[in-house]
C-alpha cells in the first residue's frame, strides 16, 4: 500500500513536491505482525517536462526504512521517467 500528499512547488504545477509512506507485506499466508510488516516514508519531487509536444514526467524518491528484515532488498532512492501523450 502507499499513501501521497502531492503539493505544488511552482505555480505552473510543473513541478511538484510528494511525501507518501509505502508499507506493507507480501506474503503466502497473510498475517500481519511485526515479523512480516514493513514500512517506509520518504519524499520526492515530480516534474513535469515538455519534450517535442509531449509530456515527459520524471519522479525521484527517497524513502527510509523504519521496519526491515534481514534479507530485505531495500531500495533508498528510486528514479522514474515516462512519456504521456
Amino acid at each position: 500500500n502507499s499513501l501521497e500528499y502531492q503539493f505544488p512547488i511552482t505555480n505552473d504545477d510543473m513541478i511538484m513536491g510528494v511525501a507518501f509512506v509505502d508499507f506493507g507485506t507480501v506474503e503466502e499466508n497473510i498475517t500481519i505482525s511485526s515479523g512480516n510488516f514493513r514500512i517506509a516514508p520518504g519524499v520526492g519531487i515530480r516534474a513535469n517536462i515538455p519534450f517535442a509536444g509531449i509530456s515527459a514526467p520524471v519522479a525521484i524518491d527517497f524513502a527510509f526504512p523504519v521496519d526491515e528484515a534481514a534479507g530485505d532488498d531495500k531500495r533508498t532512492i528510486s528514479f522514474n521517467f515516462g512519456w504521456i501523450r
